[in-house]
Order: C-alpha cells, then structure tokens, then sequence
C-alpha cells in the first residue's frame, strides 16, 4: 500500500443516517479517534501496573472554512439534531474504497477573527458501529472473513 497525502482527503455526510453521502464542501481536516478504556487492575505482588480494555470510544473532529453558499445546509443544518447522520471520513479519494463510516452525532463551531479567514470546526461521537472498509479488519479487530478476536488493534 502506498503512502498518501491528506491533500486527497474527504468527509461526506447523510443528514438522514443512511448511506446515501454527499461530499461536504471547504472542510480541510478530519480526525477519528478509538481509545478504548482503560482499567487498573493492578494487585499486590505485580511489578508493574497492569490494565484490563474495554470498548473503543470513536469520535473524532472535523474543520474547515466558512462558505455562505454551503455551510449554512451542510453544517450548520445537522450539528446538534437529536438524531444521528452518517458520517464518511474517507483518507484518500486516490483509494476512495477505503474508509470509515457509521452514525454519528455531529457538533459544529465558528471562528471569526478580523485578522484572518472564519473557521468551522466541530466534534463528532458515534452514535452506532463504525467499520473500516476496503481493509481486512473492522475496527473492533474482527477481519472481514469474521475470524479473529475482537481487538481494537486486529492482531
């Protein structure tokens, strides 16, 4: 697999959960975060602290720029609804089949300076599965097949 620039990057979004996406206009960053919790279950006579894992927490952030001819229906029309849309943060449109996908809850925020251009940015928590498509794992660790142990790291 080859290395990718995130130049080629995208974040489409379903206001109605579903899967039928649309790509969302003068967004230029994405992230997608799965830290699963973490509990200490160290005891007496241990020589070093030891964890147990719980469930991955995905969420992540999104941003970009303000634009009147698109923000307005596309950000502004779905951050804090009660109910979930789809979300498809997609790495590389140069590999456009691989990419992660699922509901989420969507957050959004404006940045006016007078020194600079008026940012959006917000946050976003899953709101069912997630899954990473085009690779052999989803992102509980569990390959496509459904061999496989769930583990957030696939090993």
């Amino acid at each position: 697999m080859a290395r990718r620039h995130g130049s080629t990057g995208e974040i489409l979004i379903d206001p109605t959960g579903t899967t039928t996406y649309v790509r969302v206009a003068s967004l230029n960053a994405w992230t997608l975060d799965r830290a699963r919790d973490k509990a200490d279950v160290t005891a007496f006579g241990d020589v070093n602290k030891q964890y147990v894992v719980g469930l991955p927490d995905v969420k992540g952030t999104w941003s970009g720029w303000w634009d009147e001819a698109t923000s307005p229906d596309e950000i502004w029309a779905i951050a804090g609804l009660d109910t979930p849309v789809g979300l498809k943060l997609v790495p590389s449109t140069v590999t456009p089949t691989f990419f992660f996908s699922g509901l989420a809850y969507v957050d959004a925020s404006i940045e006016v300076k007078s020194d600079g251009a008026i940012a959006i940015s917000g946050d976003w928590v899953a709101a069912g599965p997630w899954t990473l498509a085009g690779g052999t794992t989803t992102l509980l660790g569990r390959r496509a097949d459904g061999e496989g142990r769930d583990r957030a790291d696939g090993e």
